[in-house]
């Protein structure tokens, strides 16, 4: 917290005598503070926010946002402003599930019908 609030030339010396390691940046972050001379991206300028995660959350929070090419800001923006939406992995599985059966049913090869006693006695059901 302390090295955040020093100059670049003092927090490298200051997080270097405290042995701290330097912070991972996406290169846009800084950037993101300031607006002048960009247009806004939306219609109210950003607060800084404080939040509680486990560092386990945050490293997959922010391998999310780099896989995406967003900085953990911006994903967090997307996803209140619903223009990014978090799929629950077993939702997403039988979504998956259902886009297969379509696609199946669609194939002109599967249009043999097989009664469903049938199945049963060959899965021993």
């Amino acid at each position: 917290m302390i090295c955040q609030q020093l100059d670049a030339l003092n927090r490298k010396k200051f997080c270097k005598i405290l042995g701290m390691a330097k912070r991972k940046m996406n290169p846009n972050s800084l950037a993101n503070l300031s607006r002048e001379g960009r247009p806004s991206t939306y219609d109210e300028p950003k607060k800084l926010h404080r939040l509680t995660v486990t560092p386990t959350g945050w490293n997959g929070v922010q391998a999310v946002a780099s896989k995406h090419g967003f900085s953990v800001s911006e994903l967090l923006e997307k996803l209140g402003r619903e223009l990014l939406v978090a799929i629950d992995s077993e939702e997403l599985e039988e979504i998956l599930d259902l886009q297969d059966a379509l696609v199946a049913e669609a194939n002109p090869e599967n249009r043999e019908h097989v009664p469903w006693e049938q199945v049963k006695k060959e899965l021993r059901l």
